[in-house]
């Protein structure tokens, strides 16, 4: 018998063995094939990245063609707007230049005619001439002169500097005598910003078209006119950019260098180590999940802890009630605080919760009413009164008593508002006459429904009702 059970032991033993052994072969194959599609996923990924990406450099290629080819043409068109600009310019300080050599030949001109008349003049007086009479040639020969210097302007067509040309002409001097350190002009603040803004425009339209030379000219004539203005611009050309750019790869290799120099005192962190655990086989067999309860089987448990409450507690309460109850005094807070909407929506939840929860009705069409929604406020109230009418009085004092007939009161007394509200006078009218015989003993609520039955009395309607019948 013993040699018998070792063998049944050793072949369990056995079996044992092989089944591990099938395991382990099937969990290799599950795990070579999982490799495999996961090889071959990463596989279509990496082509879909990489396609994706030469898509990506074809199209970034043909933007970038583009954009050089509408930039070439853009500086050709700047460059020969600046051309025809330096011509016009030139064009003008030639005009102006033939205008002031003309000046100055009129007025060495008018200097030798005045220097005769002064001759004449004096000959006269040697003669005997008299003093009236020198004036009055003197005046006529001077208005001779001023008259021919007008004609011959108008025979040349010569034409005064207009606005614009004076403007230039002004901040050009501001410029060159900023630059040359002079004092003596008037010069105020606004005049060289206005100029170093102007030097700015031209500098950036050259360096847009490729004059660099030019822009940085001009950007000094700025910071001369200004120099308190931060707006400083730096031009480069593409070899001085190259330049720069290498000086600060050099400067952050150097920073790495010093950072990695510090970093090589630093230990290398520690060498990672493998520790294998062997566990005792368990014997029993646990399920996979655990099982969840469904909607039905939690609310029959629930309904059936509430019952067990209740048996062993009459007053006590389940989830649903002081839920409400919470709801209720949210929505008494959010109506002392005059968010009546915000206020609808707690009493509305609680109303979803407990639909025998008549204060939360008559609460809520108060905030109807207050809302100015006159209908929804007459079905709560009705829905309020409703159920404030199934609740038994016999058995309860005159407090509990008191406070029943109130809330039913004001129910009506809600209600006839709304019916004044919506014109229904009839309505309004036994919602009073019901009222007032439920609050006989509450005087604050009397003089409330006083004043609805005078201002149902006083409308419009009531008054042809009178006058119809």
């Amino acid at each position: 018998e013993e040699e018998e059970e070792e063998d049944r032991l050793a072949k369990v033993e056995r079996e044992r063995v092989e089944e591990e052994e099938r395991f382990r072969e099937a969990r290799r194959e599950q795990e070579f094939e999982k490799a495999t599609k996961l090889t071959e996923a990463r596989e279509k990924k990496a082509e879909d990245a990489a396609r994706a990406q030469r898509e990506k450099e074809e199209a970034e290629a043909e933007r970038k063609k583009k954009a050089a080819e509408e930039e070439e043409a853009w500086r050709q068109t700047q460059r020969r707007k600046i051309k025809e600009y330096e011509e016009k310019k030139a064009a003008k300080e030639a005009r102006a230049a033939r205008r002031a050599a003309k000046g100055k030949k009129k007025e060495k001109k008018a200097k030798e005619n005045s220097s005769d008349e002064s001759e004449s003049s004096s000959s006269e007086e040697e003669e005997g001439g008299g003093q009236d009479g020198n004036d009055e040639g003197g005046g006529k020969a001077g208005e001779g002169e001023e008259e021919r210097k007008r004609r011959e302007l108008a025979e040349e067509g010569a034409k005064p500097l207009s606005k614009t040309e004076e403007q230039k002409a002004r901040n050009q001097e501001v410029a060159d005598e900023l630059r040359k350190g002079r004092t003596g002009i008037s010069v105020n603040r606004f005049e060289c910003e206005r100029v170093a803004a102007e030097q700015r425009t031209i500098a950036d339209a050259y360096f847009k078209a490729g004059f660099v030379a030019e822009a940085k000219a001009h950007e000094q004539k700025a910071r001369d006119a200004a120099p308190w203005m931060e707006d400083r611009r730096t031009y480069e050309t593409a070899e001085e950019a190259a330049a720069r750019e290498a000086r600060e790869g050099e400067k952050r290799r150097e920073e790495e260098e010093k950072q990695n120099a510090l970093l090589a005192d630093v230990p290398a962190p520690r060498q990672s180590a493998k520790v294998e655990l062997n566990f005792s086989k368990g014997k029993r067999s646990m399920p996979a999940r655990e099982r969840l309860e469904t909607d039905e089987e939690v609310a029959l448990r629930e309904a059936e802890d509430i019952r067990q409450k209740k048996l062993a507690n009459p007053d006590a309460k389940g989830p649903a009630e002081d839920q409400g109850l919470w709801l209720k005094q949210r929505g008494d807070h959010f109506y002392r605080t005059r968010d009546y909407r915000a206020a609808i929506n707690a009493y509305t939840s609680c109303v979803d919760l407990d639909k025998r929860n008549a204060l939360a009705l008559s609460n809520r069409a108060l905030c109807h009413l207050r809302l100015g929604a006159f209908a929804e406020c007459v079905a709560d109230a009705t829905s309020a009164f409703d159920l404030l009418k199934r609740v038994r009085l016999e058995g309860k004092d005159e407090e509990e008593r008191a406070q029943a007939t109130g809330q039913r009161a004001r129910c009506l007394f809600r209600r006839g508002i709304a019916h004044v509200r919506l014109g229904m006078t009839d309505a309004a009218l036994a919602d009073v006459d019901a009222a007032s015989k439920l609050a006989d003993d509450n005087e604050e609520l009397k003089d409330d429904l006083e004043e609805l039955r005078r201002a149902v009395a006083g409308s419009r309607a009531v008054g042809l009702k009178g006058e119809g019948d």
